[in-house]
C-alpha cells in the first residue's frame, strides 16, 4: 500500500495517525476501512474524502486509488458504500499496471468496471452520474475497452447511458475497430445499428474491415460487407483483401475472391501475396502451399496465351535475395518447384512487389529467412538478408540498434568458425550505424534547453525519452566494440584500414559529444566486464583487449574520459586481476600491463581521483601494478624508461 500525501503536511498531528492504520489495513478488508473512515468521529466529510483520495491500495497486485480498484476487483460493497457518503468524486483517475508490463494512466472508476467486465458496478456507476465518455490519457473510452474485450452486457449498458459510439483514441482507433479486430460479431452489429460510422479510418487509414479481415474474422467481414461496408485502401495502399493474404487468411481471401465486384488484377495479386507469404511466414511457413499458389496465380496470368497476357513488374535483382529475378512465365515458375532455396528468394520479391519496401511486414519476412540460415550455418545468406532487412527499416525510421547488434553476434560467429567476413560488411554496417547515432544527436540537441517540454513533445511524438535515447547510446557503444574485434580479425589492405578508422573516429565524435560523463568505447575496451553477460560474444571476443585500446587511442580516443563514477579507464584496467588456474592466485597479464603503459603514454593522468577521491594506483590490486603506474615517467629519459 502506497499513498501520495502533499495535504497531510498541514494537517493536525492527530488527524494523521488514524488514517495511518486505515491504510494499513486497507489490503485486508477494504469494507472495514471505509467504515471505520465514516464511523470516526475526528474525521470530517472533507478529510474523509481527502483520505480515499490521497491513498493508494493494492488489491490483487494491481495498485490504485480505492474507487478504482475497487471497480476493477469487483468489490460492489465498497463502491456503494463510497457513493452512499459521496466520500470520492466518481470522475477520479489513477494510473494501473497491468502484469503484461502495459500501464493505463488516467483510468477512472468506469473503465476499469468496464475493462473487467464488472456489469453490476458500471450500472451502479452510472446510475449515480459517472461519465461513460470520460478518457484515459491515449483517449480510451469505456464503452472502446469493452467492446475490445467483447463485453456485449456492458457495451449496450454503456450505450444506453450516453457513451458515444464514434469516439475514438490517440490512435484513431474505434469501436467499431476494436470490436472487428477481436471478431465481436454481436458488439459489431450493436454498433453498427447504433451508428458506428462503417468507413470511418484510423490513423493508418485502416477501417474495421481492415482489421477483420487482417485477423481472419470471416463472420464480422460478411457482416460489414452485408452492411455496406465499402473496400478502401489504407495509408500504405492495401486493400482488405490484401491484408487477409499478408495475414495467410485463406478464408477471407477466398470469400473476397468469389465476389462479382472483383477484378482478374486483384484475384491474381491476392493469390500470389498469400503464396509469397506462406513462403517464409514466421508462424505458418509452408513452402508447398507457397508454390501452388504462385502457381494458380501465374496460370491466371497466362489464362488466354495467345491474347492479353497480365505481365509482370520487374524489379531489379538484390544481392540478399540472391540477384535473383522474380519468375516471369509458367515455364521459369515450373524450374524452382523442386529448388527451396528459390521458392523461399520468390516469396520475399513477390512480397517486395506487392506490399512495397515501407511495409513494416516486409523485413520481418526477410529476418525470419534469415534467421532459418543462420540456423543451419549458412551465415553468408543470413548475414546479407538481416542486412538488406536492417537496411528497409533504417528507411523507414525504424530502431536498428538491436538488429545491428544481431548481426554482428552473426560476424563473431563467423570468425569462430572461420568463416568469411569481408571489409565490404563491416563498411556497410559502420556506415548503417553511423547514420542512426547521427539522428540521436538530432534528438540530443532537440532535447536541450526546456527538459519538462521536451519531455512531453516526447510523449506527444512517440520521440525516444532522455533515458531511451541513453540506453541506445550504450547500445551503439557495444555494436561498435564488436565491429571493431570483427575487423581486428580481417586482413585489411592499408587504404581499408584508413576508412575504418576513418568510422571509429566519426564514432567517437559523436561519443564525445553525447556520452558526457558515461562509459567511453576505452572503459569497454579494458573491461572484464562489458561482454561477461553473453556467453557467445565473450567467447571470441576477449576483452580486455590491447589491439582494441590501441585502434581507439589512435582514433582519439579520450585516455582520461570518466564514467558515472569518475573514473578514467586506467582506473578500469588498474583493478583488473587475473585468476591463475594453477594457483589459484591472482596475477597479472601481459595484456594489462601493455594496456596501462599505452593508456599512460597516451597522457592518462595516473593522478586522477574518482569520485571516490581514489587514483588508479590505489584502485590496483596487485603490487606489480601499483609500482607501475606510480614510477611511470613520460619523460623518456627518467630512470627506467
Amino acid at each position: 500500500m502506497m499513498r501520495d500525501s502533499p495535504q497531510e503536511n498541514n494537517s493536525n498531528p492527530s488527524n494523521i495517525r488514524e488514517p495511518e492504520s486505515n491504510r494499513e489495513a486497507i489490503s485486508k478488508d477494504g469494507l472495514q476501512l471505509l467504515q471505520k473512515i465514516i464511523q470516526d468521529p475526528k474525521l470530517t466529510q472533507d478529510r474523509r474524502k481527502a483520505i480515499l483520495s490521497e491513498t493508494l491500495v493494492r488489491v490483487n497486485k494491481r495498485i490504485g486509488t480505492p474507487l478504482v480498484v475497487a471497480a476493477l476487483n469487483n468489490l460492489i460493497q465498497v463502491v456503494e458504500l463510497i457513493i452512499k457518503y459521496d466520500l470520492v468524486d466518481l470522475e477520479q483517475t489513477c494510473s494501473i499496471d497491468f502484469e503484461d508490463g502495459t500501464r493505463a494512466e488516467g483510468v477512472t472508476a468506469l473503465w476499469a468496471a468496464a475493462l473487467s467486465n464488472h456489469l453490476d458496478i458500471v450500472k451502479l456507476l452510472v446510475l449515480n452520474g459517472a461519465d461513460p465518455n470520460h478518457l484515459t490519457s491515449s483517449n480510451s473510452s469505456p464503452l472502446r475497452t469493452a467492446c475490445f474485450r467483447g463485453w456485449k452486457d456492458v457495451v449496450l449498458c454503456l450505450l444506453n447511458y450516453g457513451a458515444d459510439v464514434n469516439i475514438v483514441n490517440s490512435q484513431g482507433s474505434s469501436c467499431l475497430m476494436a470490436a472487428a479486430y477481436n471478431g465481436h460479431r454481436d458488439i459489431v452489429t450493436v454498433l453498427i445499428n447504433r451508428g458506428a460510422h462503417l468507413n470511418f479510418k484510423d490513423k493508418k487509414g485502416n477501417t474495421a474491415l481492415h482489421y477483420a479481415a487482417e485477423r481472419g474474422h470471416l463472420q464480422v467481414v460478411k457482416i460489414l460487407i452485408k452492411l455496406d461496408a465499402q473496400v478502401l485502401l489504407n495509408n500504405e495502399g492495401l486493400s482488405p483483401l490484401k491484408l487477409a493474404c499478408n495475414g495467410c487468411q485463406d478464408e477471407v481471401m477466398k470469400f473476397f475472391v468469389l465476389r462479382p465486384q472483383i477484378t482478374r488484377y486483384e484475384i491474381i495479386e491476392a493469390l500470389e501475396l498469400l503464396g509469397a507469404t506462406y513462403a517464409n511466414h514466421p508462424e505458418k511457413c509452408n513452402i508447398n502451399k507457397a508454390y501452388k499458389l504462385l502457381w494458380t496465380a501465374m496460370q491466371h496470368r497466362y489464362k488466354d496465351p495467345d491474347g492479353d497476357v497480365l505481365h509482370k513488374f520487374v524489379r531489379p535483382p538484390v544481392r540478399a535475395y540472391g540477384y535473383r529475378f522474380e519468375c516471369q512465365t509458367p515455364e521459369e515458375l515450373a524450374k524452382i518447384q523442386d529448388n527451396p532455396y528459390a521458392i523461399h528468394m520468390e516469396g520475399l520479391i513477390v512480397r517486395e512487389r506487392l506490399l512495397r519496401t515501407k511495409n513494416v511486414s516486409v523485413p520481418v519476412h526477410i529476418r525470419y529467412r534469415g534467421a532459418c540460415y543462420a540456423d543451419k550455418g549458412k551465415f553468408e545468406d543470413a548475414l546479407e538478408l538481416w542486412k538488406y532487412a536492417a537496411r528497409l527499416d533504417q528507411r523507414n525510421s525504424i530502431n536498428i540498434f538491436d538488429q545491428l547488434f544481431r548481426i554482428g553476434k552473426l560476424m563473431a560467429q563467423m570468425i569462430k568458425q572461420e568463416q568469411q567476413v569481408t571489409f565490404v560488411h563491416i563498411e556497410e554496417l559502420f556506415a548503417m550505424l553511423l547514420s542512426d547515432v547521427e539522428k540521436i544527436s538530432g534528438e540530443m540537441e532537440n532535447n536541450k534547453g526546456n527538459s519538462k517540454r521536451a519531455e512531453s513533445r516526447d510523449r506527444k511524438n512517440n520521440s525516444p525519452t532522455k533515458e531511451e535515447i541513453q540506453k541506445m547510446l550504450e547500445q551503439t557503444q557495444l555494436i561498435t566494440l564488436i565491429f571493431l574485434a570483427v575487423m581486428l580479425e580481417l586482413e585489411l589492405s592499408r587504404k581499408e584500414q584508413r576508412r575504418c578508422m576513418k568510422h571509429i573516429r566519426r564514432f567517437i565524435h559523436f561519443e564525445r559529444e553525447l556520452c558526457q560523463g558515461r562509459n567511453t568505447l576505452l572503459h569497454l575496451a579494458v573491461s572484464k566486464d562489458t561482454f561477461r553477460k553473453d556467453k557467445e560474444l565473450s567467447s571470441v571476443i576477449k576483452l580486455p583487449s590491447v589491439e582494441m585500446t590501441r585502434v581507439l587511442i589512435d582514433a582519439g580516443g579520450d585516455a582520461n574520459a570518466k564514467n558515472q563514477k569518475g573514473s578514467t579507464p586506467l582506473h578500469v584496467i588498474a583493478s583488473f586481476t587475473k585468476e591463475d588456474p594453477d594457483s589459484k592466485r591472482t596475477s597479472t597479464s601481459s595484456a594489462q600491463i601493455e594496456i596501462i603503459e599505452d593508456l599512460l603514454m597516451a597522457g592518462a593522468n595516473k593522478y586522477a581521483e574518482n569520485k571516490e577521491s581514489l587514483t588508479p594506483a590505489d584502485y590496483a590490486q596487485l603490487e606489480q601494478i601499483k609500482t607501475l603506474i606510480s614510477k611511470f615517467s613520460s619523460d623518456p629519459f627518467a630512470e627506467g624508461y
